[in-house]
């Protein structure tokens, strides 16, 4: 089974939905925030454009090109884009 992004100009797409996991592809442009949230899935974020602030609880990095941060279940997090960037966001419930 393929999947791939349909409208990569949009802000979100879901790529991939199932009961234990969904796999979005998201764009955010220079400036644009997501205020802080967190999931009941544990979360993946690999970010291949661009440059990021993330902000974990109160800790905050900077992730570029390449980076992949992971995230339990239940844990707050934010994000800031410093350029257009575009990140794949995958949740699973690993049970």
């Amino acid at each position: 089974m393929k999947y791939s992004v349909k409208d990569a100009s949009a802000r979100a797409h879901n790529i991939y939905e199932s009961d234990n996991q969904v796999v979005t592809h998201l764009n955010l442009k220079s400036g644009e925030s997501i205020p802080s949230h967190d999931s009941n899935m544990s979360v993946v974020v690999v970010i291949y454009e661009g440059q990021v602030i993330f902000t974990e609880k109160d800790k905050e990095y900077t992730i570029k090109s390449g980076d992949i941060i992971k995230l339990e279940p239940e844990v707050s997090h934010s994000l800031k884009a410093l350029d257009d960037s575009k990140l794949m966001v995958i949740k699973s419930d690993l049970k």
